[in-house]
């Protein structure tokens, strides 16, 4: 009975350590204002858990992503978890991925193909109903 108790015990505190809630240490790195106003006129700053946009001097959280959230919406959340509600941007990532504007897509390098140096060339639907008659000589050629 004393074993299985201290199965039981252990696999409560595995359990324990998987809630992965964010650390202070990184809480407190984060930008924690008194909300003026938004980046753009026009614009709103909604935080994405209540709905509700930021007013002037409410206290909220600007995440590593540049989302916003009042501090009475984010910080049951920082308990539970360490990505942000709004993107699931990892807030314990040493690096962060760079922020994409909404309503952009990122574009994506291509590499430049160099130009063939070979002297084959492709047949060409015209060699290929040439003179020679079959396919077999076009391609030998």
């Amino acid at each position: 009975m004393h074993q299985i108790d201290n199965l039981l015990r252990r696999a409560e505190n595995q359990i324990e350590e998987k809630k992965v809630g964010l650390s202070s240490e990184v809480q407190r790195k984060l930008k924690l204002f008194s909300y003026v106003k938004p980046k753009k006129e026009g614009d709103e700053d909604v935080c994405s858990i209540c709905l509700i946009a930021a007013k002037k001097g409410e206290r909220v959280y600007q995440l590593t992503c540049d989302h916003i959230f009042h501090v009475k919406c984010i910080e049951p959340w920082f308990i539970k978890s360490h990505i942000c509600p709004n993107c699931r941007r990892d807030l314990h990532a040493k690096t962060q991925l760079p922020n994409i504007p909404a309503g952009s897509s990122p574009q994506r390098s291509r590499p430049q193909l160099e130009e063939s140096k070979s002297s084959a060339t492709v047949p060409t639907a015209s060699r290929l109903n040439g003179s020679s008659g079959s396919i077999a000589n076009t391609l030998a050629q």
